[in-house]
């Protein structure tokens, strides 16, 4: 799924982790595409306003080599559901 401002074509990915299943409607996570990282936040509302804070990261580190996919670097705020994230 994509994001797009339209008039600057800022387009961005957007995963949502959903509890059980996605027709029941608990979002749990809703995740952006950021700069350098991938952020997570409670729900859209939050990542839209700049007060709220974001709940976990995903961020790539470049490949060491041409054919390798690279490690992730992952960030879980304390109080938030690291075994899901993962």
């Amino acid at each position: 799924h994509m994001v797009c401002k339209k008039l600057f074509f800022d387009c961005k990915a957007v995963w949502k982790i959903y509890q059980g299943r996605k027709r029941d409607g608990l979002l749990r996570f809703y995740g952006i595409q950021d700069e350098d990282a991938f952020k997570f936040y409670r729900k859209r509302e939050d990542f839209e306003s700049d007060s709220a804070k974001w709940l976990a990261a995903f961020k790539k580190n470049l490949p060491a080599a041409r054919k390798d996919h690279g490690l992730f670097e992952v960030t879980v705020m304390p109080g938030q559901d690291a075994a899901l994230m993962l």
